[in-house]
């Protein structure tokens, strides 16, 4: 599942222009903790920034749940303690803007995610 979240990303960082495309962050695990990921490129994260797709895969197989929020003082949630069930990937494909940061969990390690987009 891994290599297909990161044949996904690869593939859509392709398909985008220059400009929408400037990180990349392949199948990382979702920690326990609400975590800026690190992208591919090597850059944290950790300023505002906009995705272009956002992929997540519960590959367990129990359901599980997934946070993924931005830093602002009233942060936004684009999902808050949501349950994702067993072996299920979501695809968000829109531009998604994240005030301060993009912070993300998971319940469980078994829970993966890919994004794109532009820091």
């Amino acid at each position: 599942m891994k290599y297909l979240l990161a044949l996904i990303s690869i593939s859509l960082a392709l398909s985008l222009p220059a400009w929408a495309a400037n990180f990349t962050v392949s199948g990382q695990a979702l920690p326990p903790t609400a975590t800026s990921p690190t992208s591919d490129q090597g850059k944290a994260l950790t300023s505002s920034l906009a995705t272009t797709t956002i992929v997540i895969a519960n590959t367990g197989n129990s359901s599980q749940t997934v946070t993924v929020n931005d830093c602002q003082t009233t942060p936004f949630y684009l999902f808050k303690s949501y349950p994702i069930p067993a072996l299920t990937t979501w695809t968000v494909t829109a531009s998604v803007p994240f005030g301060g940061c993009l912070q993300w969990s998971a319940s469980a390690t078994s829970v993966m995610g890919t994004i794109v987009g532009a820091q």
